[in-house]
């Protein structure tokens, strides 16, 4: 018999293999990767918003499998609508996911009628029941007994083509008994029934897209070639979805839609909100290549409570949830066959902040349900649509304690102070979720409380410069005579500002009187890369774009110099074909020259940034356009000066050393790209060189 402390040993080592051997919870409870996009349109890791909670099959209510299921929709009792395509059935579950009925046929004047291959299904707040029924071309009308109540069939009209064929494949009701309906192959919109079942046109017409180089060839070629092309037509709508105002939230499946969910209006005009990152179209980053390329294909959307929506990309089995204004909450699911995944996601709906997800590909229901993360978000975009700004805030900051990427977040924050006047608080929260508009208003607030504040004291650390000035004006005067000989030493360096403000005459002096120097132009090339480091680095938040995590100073040098060294190679091959007189020193001298009006402005502008609003922020963009324009126009006058050109001659030598700029670059890519090709192939018969001997 083995000892006591034996078998404690045995007993815990085999307890630890147990325990290593289970699955883990966390992987099992979430199956996909959640994460939001900041501001550059980087995916960023966040914690869940929702979870899966339950699973449904038609086997576990004794009904059979379900087959190609086309749509789902949750009335605002929380019945639950499935329309079971393959079956030709539409199946109702309560509330409580007890199963209430299955709709397979239903009595038409003494007579049972059936559906085949209805593909949409809708309930009016009053139980009635609006069934897309595709392959009969109509919509079926019941009550809540499921009596035949009417039919919506094929429309005629003069809108319509002669051979229109009327298939519905979705339908939704509004306050007003009006239908509208997503029919295939109708490329108009959405078409609208009154409440006696008559057509009367179209809603949300999709513009038409076209590629610029098809549309050239098409011009192009021939009438017969052009019967052969496809046509520039416009995207169908795939979903439909109406909120408790009335408006219809409308889906397409074009590829790389910047706008594949609309919010349409009675007019039919786009009125969803985009928010100040992006506009709602799910996966902003995606591959362009792969088995899976190119952006979300949008099926749904679901509505939810205060206008938060979800929408259902079927691409990558991903959802979507966006707020009322836009800005994107949370990222879950994915293809794959574990719980929470989907095969083939075809329609959404939402309930009580669960959203129930339909599974074509595995002929099943999901839902998820939020987590706590996801309930302090949804408490926090709630409690803001209300305008409870006490329980918004405090909602915004439980939230980040569980991820601090969530830029809406610092939004729902700033809102929430800028409300209670803490405007310097406000501004640095707007700033830490990058939107800029808010930033200022908060910002100028607080900057009106600090002028307000200061401004005595300002005006009078003025007025002491002032005497300053004058006082050290008269000793400069009295010291003429060593400032003179001093002179000599900085006239090189005057030269430079005489050139800014007579260009003609001060190039005339560099040519000519060789009061140039090749150093001092360098000099100015490292001060510009200097002060474009500078500005890259601390320009104000409001002007500056640049993702602080990705600014590189090299990259920064690299920008500035190359460019320059390859205009003044460039300019020199073109003008020595030319009959130009300037040697290649005096291109550096006259283009380094130049340089001056960029240099002296961006410190005073990058300084002036950090101080100003949205609003005033055209003044920094008009001076610092201006200084660009001045080197434009100096490097025009130093080009002509220095090579003893004409206008015409000087602009036809700019454009030709842009064109050779040009060729330049692309030969030493081409070159690159042949050596890199010449080591894979060294590299490789080097490896099979290895591996035979």
């Amino acid at each position: 018999m083995l000892p006591m402390h034996k078998w404690l040993t045995a007993l815990v080592f085999f307890t630890l293999i147990s325990i290593l051997s289970v699955p883990s919870a966390a992987g099992a409870v979430q199956p996909y990767e959640s994460y939001n996009y900041s501001y550059w349109s980087e995916p960023v890791p966040a914690p869940a918003g929702y979870l899966p909670s339950k699973v449904h099959k038609g086997q576990d209510f004794g009904i059979g499998a379900m087959s190609t299921p086309q749509d789902l929709f949750v009335d605002d009792s929380g019945t639950i609508y499935v329309a079971d395509t393959g079956n030709n059935r539409i199946i109702v579950w309560n509330s409580d996911w007890t199963l209430a009925r299955v709709i397979k046929s239903f009595d038409r004047a003494g007579t049972a009628d059936t559906f085949s291959h209805p593909s949409g299904v809708y309930a009016t707040g009053e139980g009635i029941l609006y069934i897309a029924d595709t392959d009969h071309q109509r919509i079926v009308i019941l009550n809540q007994q499921d009596q035949f109540v009417g039919l919506i069939e094929a429309p005629k009209s003069e809108v319509l083509s002669k051979n229109f064929t009327f298939y519905p494949l979705k339908v939704v009701v509004d306050e007003a008994k009006r239908t509208y309906v997503v029919a295939r192959g109708v490329f108009d919109g959405i078409m609208e029934f009154d409440i006696e079942g008559r057509f009367r046109g179209f809603i949300g017409t999709n513009r038409v897209t076209f590629n610029v180089v098809d549309a050239l060839w098409k011009r192009l070629s021939t009438q017969v070639q052009r019967d052969k092309m496809e046509l520039f037509i416009p995207i169908e709508f795939n979903n439909v979805d109406i909120d408790a105002k009335g408006f219809l939230y409308a889906t397409t499946g074009e590829l790389n839609s910047i706008m594949p969910i609309k919010r349409l209006n009675p007019s039919g005009i786009d009125v969803l909100r985009r928010s100040v990152y992006d506009t709602p179209r799910g996966d902003v980053n995606y591959v362009s290549y792969g088995t899976i390329k190119g952006s979300s294909m949008m099926v749904d959307v679901a509505i939810g409570k205060y206008g938060v929506y979800t929408s259902l990309d079927t691409k990558r089995g991903r959802l979507f949830t966006y707020d009322n204004d836009g800005n994107l909450l949370f990222v879950f699911g994915k293809l794959g066959d574990q719980v929470g995944t989907f095969r083939n996601p075809i329609s959404l709906a939402a309930y009580n902040d669960e959203i129930i997800v339909l599974d074509q590909g595995m002929n099943r229901l999901t839902v998820f349900s939020p987590t706590r993360y996801g309930r302090q978000v949804l408490e926090a975009v709630y409690a803001h649509y209300r305008g409870d700004d006490e329980i918004s805030d405090a909602a915004w900051r439980e939230a980040l304690k569980y991820n601090t990427n969530l830029d809406i977040a610092y939004i729902g924050l700033g809102k929430s102070l800028l409300m209670k006047g803490s405007y310097k608080e406000a501004a640095d929260n707007f700033k830490l979720g990058s939107d800029r508009a808010s930033y200022s208003k908060a910002y100028a607030l607080y900057r009106k409380g600090v002028l307000r504040a200061y401004f005595g004291p300002a005006v009078l650390s003025l007025a002491l410069l002032a005497v300053a000035a004058v006082v050290i004006n008269r000793w400069r005067k009295k010291q003429r005579t060593t400032f003179h000989s001093m002179n000599n030493v900085f006239k090189p360096i005057k030269q430079v500002f005489y050139v800014l403000l007579h260009p003609f005459k001060g190039y005339w002096e560099l040519k000519s009187e060789k009061q140039g120097s090749v150093w001092i132009a360098l000099t100015l090339l490292f001060l510009l890369t200097l002060t474009a480091n500078i500005k890259s680095q601390f320009s104000g938040f409001v002007v500056n774009n640049l993702n602080p995590q990705k600014i590189n100073s090299i990259d920064e040098i690299i920008y500035v110099v190359f460019p320059f060294l390859l205009w003044c190679g460039a300019n020199w091959l073109v003008t020595t074909l030319l009959d130009g007189e300037g040697k290649f020193s005096e291109i550096v001298i006259a283009s380094g020259y130049a340089l001056i009006p960029i240099i002296i402005t961006s410190v005073p502008l990058t300084i002036i940034s950090r101080f100003i609003t949205v609003q005033e922020a055209s003044f920094y963009y008009f001076f610092d356009t201006l200084s660009y324009v001045c080197f434009a126009w100096l490097l025009f006058i130093g080009v002509m000066t220095v090579h003893q050109y004409t206008v015409k001659k000087t602009i036809m030598t700019s454009l030709l050393t842009l064109i050779v700029m040009g060729i330049i670059i692309f030969l030493f890519l081409l070159s690159f790209n042949l050596v890199q090709q010449v080591a894979v192939f060294i590299s490789t018969v080097y490896q099979e060189l290895i591996l035979r001997w």
